[in-house]
């Protein structure tokens, strides 16, 4: 059998890991495959690349009672009962995705080694393969939110969105884990620019980077009559030009040109209800035209 297994992953930290999920079975004198051990052989599969069920219980039936997988496992001298494909599949589908996350994080924050004021870009991506078609009903693909320190390039904490569900309360969900003592700064979609969220990253001593799109009109009125507000500019709160950017892009000739409206006091730049917190205005100006 070809693996090496044991140059991809930790394996004794993995099978660790895994004794810790919570069993979906509850008679435990009729089990009859140790469900670390299954899980743990669909994980050697997918890191092998094999992402198809099929092609795991495939690699499962071929590889479990090789000297080298019981190895893996510590299980050496002892015969492996093999599971069956529906028994392989219920286990992966009735484990506890939220432990199973817990333990994600637990090995890939370390990894991060994440630093203060550490940035934290937060976006959903659908997951090819993960619907199905059938001949009576159709299962749109999954959703999966990712947190990303940019820094290191590692996802340290995901969540499942579903088919039909919007980012959002995923997204608060995930403001409320616990990454580190250190403060970060949270960069998002538009779509994640609601009051809750920002009001969560704020009360964590937390900072955010939020975008304002055109079909956020409340909120983008208010930000552009206080960005041109004379009033604004005066005492603690300065505006100032940043950055200049010129580019060629395609056949277009583009130019960038980026604006700061910022304070030096503890109010706030924006007078809303329902959050007091921002200290900053950033505008971009864009200039387009083609080569003529």
């Amino acid at each position: 059998m070809k693996i090496e297994i044991k140059e991809l992953i930790n394996t004794e930290e993995l099978l660790k890991y895994l004794e810790t999920l919570p069993d979906y079975r509850r008679i435990e004198d009729k089990i009859i495959y140790q469900q670390r051990d299954v899980l743990f052989g669909v994980l050697c599969s997918m890191f092998l690349d094999n992402k198809d069920m099929t092609e795991m219980h495939n690699w499962i039936e071929i590889n479990f009672n090789t000297l080298s997988f019981k190895e893996l496992l510590g299980k050496e001298n002892e015969v492996l009962r093999i599971p069956s494909y529906p028994t392989m599949r219920r286990m992966i589908i009735n484990v506890n995705s939220n432990k199973m996350e817990e333990i994600f994080r637990a090995d890939f924050i370390p990894r991060a080694e994440l630093k203060e004021n550490a940035q934290l870009a937060v976006d959903g991506k659908m997951m090819n393969g993960s619907g199905r078609k059938g001949q009576y009903s159709t299962k749109r693909n999954d959703g999966m939110l990712n947190v990303v320190d940019t820094s290191s390039r590692i996802i340290i904490a995901h969540k499942e969105i579903g088919a039909k569900k919007t980012e959002i309360p995923s997204f608060q969900e995930i403001l409320k884990m616990k990454f580190s003592d250190k403060p970060f700064l949270y960069t998002f979609d538009a779509l994640n620019t609601q009051e809750d969220g920002l009001n969560l990253i704020h009360e964590g001593g937390d900072r955010y980077l939020a975008k304002v799109k055109g079909n956020q009109k409340k909120l983008r009125e208010q930000i552009i009559n206080t960005f041109e507000d004379e009033h604004q500019r005066e005492g603690n709160n300065i505006l100032y030009f940043k950055d200049e950017k010129e580019s060629i892009e395609g056949n277009k000739w583009v130019k960038r040109e980026t604006f700061v409206l910022t304070t030096n006091s503890c109010d706030t730049l924006i007078f809303n209800p329902k959050f007091s917190h921002v200290k900053s205005i950033i505008k971009q100006v864009k200039y387009t035209t083609d080569n003529n």
